[in-house]
């Protein structure tokens, strides 16, 4: 008898680190991976329409939030965005506005992202933007929190 109540609390064991074990690799790996930012970024890198990010960071709500790439195609403007923070909780802005130098306030038409327990990967399309936009301002604010990236849509040699 005793030997039949060990074999099972070894298997029960067994079975509890297992599950365990998947439950930490889901909150690491990106499992919902559901945007592909690589084959994004490369296609719109043949295209020509890929602008590189700033190295800027900036604090927002705890959570460390950066603009990894542009794509503006002259008609819709896509921010790839990156926020790190540690935990469960959202990472990334519900909500971001562009800002043209005229003042024009362009609100978002869509958005989506990816994360893990670390970091989240996301983007903000806005479609309708001005043609020959070459400097805009990526920004939000609620609750007394805010960020404001400048990004510069000029090529080398388009100027």
């Amino acid at each position: 008898m005793k030997r039949t109540l060990k074999g099972w609390l070894v298997v029960i064991e067994w079975l509890i680190l297992i599950v365990m074990s998947l439950m930490i690799a889901m909150m690491v790996i990106p499992y919902s991976d559901m945007y592909d930012f690589g084959k994004i970024v490369r296609d719109a890198k043949e295209d020509h329409i890929y602008f590189e990010g700033i190295e800027e960071k900036q604090e927002y709500f705890g959570r460390s939030l950066e603009v990894e790439g542009i794509i503006y195609d002259k008609s819709e403007l896509s921010v790839l965005v990156k926020a790190c923070h540690f935990g469960q909780h959202g990472k990334l802005p519900m909500h971001a506005y562009l800002r043209t130098v005229e003042g024009e306030e362009i609100g978002m038409s869509g958005s989506g992202s990816t994360s893990t327990i670390f970091c989240a990967k996301g983007y903000f399309t806005y479609e309708d933007v001005p043609i020959g936009l070459k400097q805009v301002e990526f920004t939000n604010e609620a609750y007394g929190q805010s960020f404001s990236f400048i990004l510069d849509l000029n090529k080398e040699g388009d100027e």
